[in-house]
């Protein structure tokens, strides 16, 4: 569902808590649905492997955009 990874970011927000942010380019062949679920499910999978992070943040756009 991602084509590529564009940022990752991991900040402890207490000694056993953490939060997770990505920039994804999603894939081309996929519609909103299809994402969303996607989303959803690599939410889960990120919570399941590791316990302590607390949120998962993911931002879905089309091209990076370079500061």
């Amino acid at each position: 569902a991602i084509d590529q990874v564009l940022s990752l970011r991991a900040v402890y927000i207490a000694p056993e808590e953490v939060i997770v942010a990505a920039k994804i380019h999603p894939a081309g062949n996929l519609n909103v649905e299809q994402l969303s679920r996607a989303m959803d499910d690599l939410d889960r999978r990120i919570r399941a492997a590791l316990p302590t992070v607390a949120d998962v943040f993911l931002d879905a756009t089309a091209s990076r955009t370079d500061k």
